[in-house]
């Protein structure tokens, strides 16, 4: 359901700082925050802005970008 879909932080930096983010589920994000609370704090990231308008939804049992 698009109620499972959410739009998640995919790595050590955020989407402001160069990082990504990626629709998951909802049990699929659980794991990527965990990973994400493990990353160094003097991990470098890029200052540059790379956030999209991303919708999350459910097809077909995955989530994906609209």
């Amino acid at each position: 359901e698009n109620s499972e879909c959410v739009l998640q932080q995919a790595g050590c930096c955020p989407c402001s700082m160069g990082g990504e983010e990626k629709c998951m589920s909802k049990n699929e994000a659980d794991v990527y925050r965990e990973r994400i609370e493990n990353c160094s704090k003097e991990q470098l990231c890029a200052a540059v802005y790379n956030c999209k308008e991303i919708a999350c939804s459910c097809e077909k049992g995955n989530c994906v970008e609209k």
